[in-house]
């Protein structure tokens, strides 16, 4: 599991350039490449956006992918 940031600085930039919420810069996207596994059966991806709700929900992430994990069966691999 890791976290990125989009070129979205601020609230005040994300309410007045929401087209910047919806790119990463090169190195980030270099990130998401290096990480990203080839034709995942499921893939998980949370965000937070203005809610402070939704970055709480999405701290208890960790605990639902390690029941995944736990819960795994042949055939099926999950990285983090």
């Amino acid at each position: 599991m890791f976290s990125v940031q989009t070129l979205s600085t601020s609230k005040d930039e994300y309410l007045t350039r929401p087209d910047l919420d919806a790119r990463f810069d090169d190195e980030t996207l270099a990130e998401i490449k290096k990480r990203r596994l080839p034709n995942p059966q499921v893939q998980v991806y949370v965000s937070g956006g203005l809610s402070s709700t939704a970055v709480e929900a999405a701290a208890q992430i960790a605990d639902f992918i390690q029941q995944m994990l736990e819960q795994q069966t042949s055939g099926i691999s999950l990285k983090l």
